[in-house]
């Protein structure tokens, strides 16, 4: 199975964006992976939900016909480690080819992502940053990934 992360506009913070950088290429040593930047709206109070809108058309557009889909959404399902372990290794045993996680902006995606979704997975209950939550996401399905291979890296 290849994975993707399609990200709505690019990690400005240096240090993010280099520990994005290492972790995917750590997923790398067990699934191809790749990070799509996805370009986003200027993001503005005043036109929260015409930009959600517009990063939503645009990530969904980036979806390649019957890909799973991830979105990553505050209010979608938290899981455990284990868990999402449990939920890539059920998407590699069913044949999918490919899964895509969707992260949009600071304004996050509309409800046309979530209708889209396969899963809606809650990070945290935490406030974290859009940009935070990338690296977030990347070393915990590493993390699963590494624990469907039988190494102890939840400990």
């Amino acid at each position: 199975m290849k994975l993707r992360f399609l990200f709505v506009g690019r990690t400005r913070s240096s240090y993010l964006a280099e520990g994005v950088k290492d972790y995917l290429g750590r997923l790398r040593a067990y699934l191809p992976a790749e990070e799509v930047i996805v370009r986003g709206a200027k993001a503005r109070d005043d036109r929260a939900a015409e930009v959600r809108a517009q990063d939503t058309a645009r990530l969904l557009g980036r979806l390649a016909p019957g890909e799973a889909f991830v979105h990553l959404d505050p209010e979608g399902r938290e899981m455990t480690s284990l868990e999402l372990a449990d939920w890539l290794r059920g998407r590699m045993e069913d044949g999918t080819k490919q899964a895509a996680f969707g992260l949009g902006g600071p304004l996050g995606l509309d409800e046309g992502a979530a209708r889209r979704a396969d899963l809606r997975l809650c990070l945290s209950r935490l406030t974290l940053t859009h940009e935070m939550s990338r690296l977030v996401l990347l070393e915990q399905v590493y993390r699963a990934l590494r624990l469907n291979s039988g190494h102890p890296y939840h400990k």
